[in-house]
């Protein structure tokens, strides 16, 4: 099999000649007015115009209650105080679409925005209040999301794409990024760092009016999503990088540079400002307040089992193994208690620490597929959990995400294996092309290379933190799982060597040529965050 990678000099060549090409075609594109903000009267001037034209939406409050498909067309409206479109979707009679998609071949350099999208009457919206898989340059700018159905803004492989000076009002999340397919290919390359290679948000505010809620995330990324995330504004939520755990085939985020940005919580509730369950990034000049945390890094799969992946338990293929059978024994300790113990062991203190424990005479139910099962099947498997600490006679684990802690009983069996690395871990990047789906869609998923499931030989890529502050404190990460280890997997109070930041403000913001300012009043003022 031949892979075709394209290296950041060659992309951003092409880059530039979108934008070149994109010049000349402006010269000869036209613009339109819609008589009004009705959806009806939008997409009949959008189907009239050509590729590459500009589409005004005028001055008004519309209910909009059928989708509408943008191909290839400049699409802008009179502002987010003028041009107010409400979302009224049946969602029942049209299954999840979102209410705007945006779409097209790639050939010409798109602008969106200025309008507020308010959530009115209609259903939940899963797949995003607005859609975009547009792959050429696209700037989204501009837009009040003013309490909408679900995720605001949802990127499907657009990794040209910039949103600036948009105005998030949450009840739900405001942004999820996905790579295309299950997110193998972005895993199977180079972060690009530094680059427009990847969406950037930059210049925008985030309010969320639920600060206790842990879903109403300002960012989601995941099905390998990048993205850069600065001088950003933010409210009583944060920034979350998904995992290749509970999404079932699909791959956790890949990568991130996030900084310059404010991050304010509600000191009632005490949430994380930045979350990661996988992938790699640079994260500096950030400031965070009203929360005693700044960074949370969890590995789930360190003491639960998802399918297709199953557990890092030490036995599944998928992960960095060290290797099984470091200890075996049976449980000398009380009936039903969540650590194990075994008398006379005089272990040294922690020395079991990042090993893992597996109870074999405790078993739960776990629905799955596997390589071995063409459907889904309820099987008995073993509880397992990734050992944190332990005494001279007694080892202590964390409890499972879903199934609760992991109990020993008098007489129960043991064995310890040890995993390095689980796969796609926070820290981890480039590795060998997986391919595949999962049961009963499809094959379960392999490495390209030699048809099986196995470790992909991914590197450590590194999490990098500086020059962040918590209530006015220097502040890193920290990790309470040991397969993510300080100084191995992430590096506090330091630079990435050799990373250059992408030019702010992005290139895009001075490439389109719509209305940016007239009748946003509502628009936060860009820079004033800069802590960095």
């Amino acid at each position: 099999m031949t892979i075709k990678i394209e290296t950041p000099f060659f992309r951003m060549s092409q880059v530039a000649v979108m934008f070149f090409a994109t010049a000349i075609l402006t010269g000869w594109a036209n613009t339109y007015t819609a008589p009004s903000a009705e959806e009806s009267s939008v997409a009949a001037t959008i189907s009239s115009a050509s590729p590459g034209d500009t589409v005004i939406i005028p001055p008004g409050t519309a209910t909009w209650s059928t989708p509408l498909v943008v191909r290839d067309i400049k699409l802008l409206g009179s502002g987010t105080n003028l041009t107010v479109i409400i979302d009224n979707l049946d969602r029942n009679a049209n299954p999840n679409p979102p209410l705007i998609f945006v779409h097209g071949t790639g050939s010409y350099t798109l602008e969106f925005g200025n309008f507020q999208l308010v959530g009115g009457n209609g259903t939940r919206n899963w797949h995003g209040e607005i859609a975009v898989d547009y792959t050429g340059p696209i700037r989204i700018h501009d837009i009040f999301y003013n309490l909408t159905n679900d995720k605001g803004l949802m990127l499907y492989g657009a990794n040209l794409a910039l949103v600036d000076h948009c105005y998030f009002k949450l009840k739900y999340g405001a942004l999820l990024i996905r790579d295309t397919g299950y997110g193998d290919a972005s895993w199977a390359t180079s972060p690009h760092y530094g680059t427009a290679l990847m969406p950037v948000i930059e210049d925008c505010y985030f309010t969320n009016t639920d600060h206790a809620s842990t879903s109403d995330m300002v960012v989601d990324c995941e099905f390998g999503g990048r993205c850069t995330f600065r001088h950003n504004k933010v409210l009583y939520t944060y920034f979350e990088v998904h995992g290749t755990e509970s999404g079932a085939r699909q791959r956790g985020g890949r990568a991130f540079e996030v900084y310059s940005n404010s991050f304010q919580q509600d000191p009632a509730y005490n949430l994380p400002c930045i979350n990661l369950r996988g992938g790699s990034g640079v994260f500096y000049g950030n400031t965070c307040s009203g929360t005693t945390t700044f960074s949370t890094i969890n590995v789930n799969r360190a003491t639960q089992r998802f399918s297709p992946w199953g557990g890092a338990d030490g036995l599944t293929a998928w992960d960095d193994n060290a290797g099984t059978n470091f200890l075996s024994g049976t449980h000398s300790g009380p009936s039903g208690v969540n650590y194990l113990q075994v008398a006379g062991a005089n272990w040294a203190v922690n020395q079991w620490v990042g090993y893992t424990v597996v109870n074999l005479s405790f078993t739960n139910l776990w629905r799955y597929a596997d390589n071995f099962i063409t459907n889904y099947t309820d099987e008995k498997i073993y509880n397992f959990s990734v050992i944190t600490s332990n005494s001279t006679d007694k080892i202590f684990y964390p409890s499972s995400k879903d199934n609760g802690f992991m109990y020993f009983t008098n007489g129960h069996s043991f064995v310890i294996n040890k995993v390095n690395h689980v796969l796609d871990q926070a820290g981890m990047g480039s590795g060998d092309l997986v391919v595949g789906d999962m049961q009963p869609w499809g094959p379960n998923p392999t490495v390209s290379t030699t048809g099986v499931a196995q470790w992909p030989h991914q590197v450590t890529e590194g999490i990098y933190s500086w020059n962040n502050t918590l209530n006015g404190a220097n502040v890193g990460f920290r990790s309470g799982f040991p397969h993510c280890q300080l100084n191995r997997d992430y590096f506090n109070d330091t630079p990435k060597p050799g990373y250059t930041p992408l030019v702010y403000p992005h290139p895009l913001q001075g490439a389109t040529n719509g209305p940016t300012n007239g009748g946003n009043t509502l628009q936060p003022p860009a820079r004033v965050w800069v802590q960095y």
